[in-house]
């Protein structure tokens, strides 16, 4: 972003993929990746607070081992 603000549109990094390949990626693509990985991250986040209050809901032991901690991730 920063470079995108100094005017520097041709700005870019090279990025290892899962492949183990490295691919130069533009400043707009990487914005683009910071916001995927905010988005996923938030929806962990709300996974785990749904559970969290699931779990100090349950008053038996029943009612905790109804909760299915595997579930709503992303």
């Amino acid at each position: 972003m920063l470079q995108q603000m100094a005017g520097n549109t041709t700005w870019s990094i090279n990025w290892t993929m899962a492949d183990n390949t490295t691919v130069a990626h533009s400043g707009s693509e990487m914005i683009a990746l910071g916001l995927a990985v905010a988005a996923y991250m938030e929806e962990a986040h709300d996974n785990a607070a749904a559970l969290r209050a699931a779990l100090e809901a349950a008053e038996t032991s029943a009612e905790i081992a109804a909760v299915d901690i595997d579930t709503g991730w992303p």
